[in-house]
């Protein structure tokens, strides 16, 4: 807390590389008096969502809107989906790659347009803002529901003395998978 009270040249914080729990992000802004900008990218796309800087403005846990290129949503069909349904972030835009060194990209063609298949869940607020809610590979799959085990995960680190947790799934001759937590 000190050190950011010291450093006025911090005007705020940008957190990216994994999804950021609210009560982090909540904790350290009353901590720290500092904004935290929740950021969103890859490799492949580079850094294209952004939480606005204006805490009024902010949706948590939502990674912003797509600045840089279009986004959306699909299914696994690759159809768009309606806001606020689960389905996968898609990326397209001038600046984002145009193949791995060593092999093909998985890029999808859609209306003429080249997209890029991000590999992770979202979902796509009315107001045009992103919220990251897991990896596709992660999925539990348990008695044919889908468990994001992220969601989970933020459910529990509201606890009191839960400061770090990560939820996973194990053969279950039911149920197929059953989501457990460490």
């Amino acid at each position: 807390k000190e050190a950011f009270e010291e450093a006025d040249q911090f005007k705020f914080i940008i957190s990216t590389g994994g999804p950021l729990s609210v009560n982090l992000w909540n904790e350290f802004e009353e901590t720290t008096n500092k904004v935290v900008v929740n950021n969103y990218g890859m490799t492949e796309i580079g850094s294209t969502f952004f939480t606005d800087l204006k805490r009024e403005k902010r949706e948590r846990p939502s990674v912003g809107r797509c600045l840089f290129g279009d986004a959306k949503i699909v299914d696994e069909n690759y159809e768009t989906l309606d806001f606020g349904k689960v389905g996968e972030l898609l990326f397209s835009a001038p600046t984002m790659m145009e193949d791995y060194l060593l092999g093909k990209a998985p890029f999808i063609e859609s209306d003429g347009t080249r997209w890029f298949p991000t590999g992770d869940l979202a979902t796509l607020s009315g107001k045009g803002k992103f919220e990251v809610i897991g990896r596709k590979k992660n999925i539990i799959i348990s008695g044919g529901r889908n468990i994001y085990p992220e969601e989970i995960n933020n459910i529990l680190l509201e606890e009191e003395g839960i400061i770090e947790c990560a939820t996973f799934s194990i053969p279950d001759k039911n149920w197929g998978e059953r989501s457990v937590a460490a």
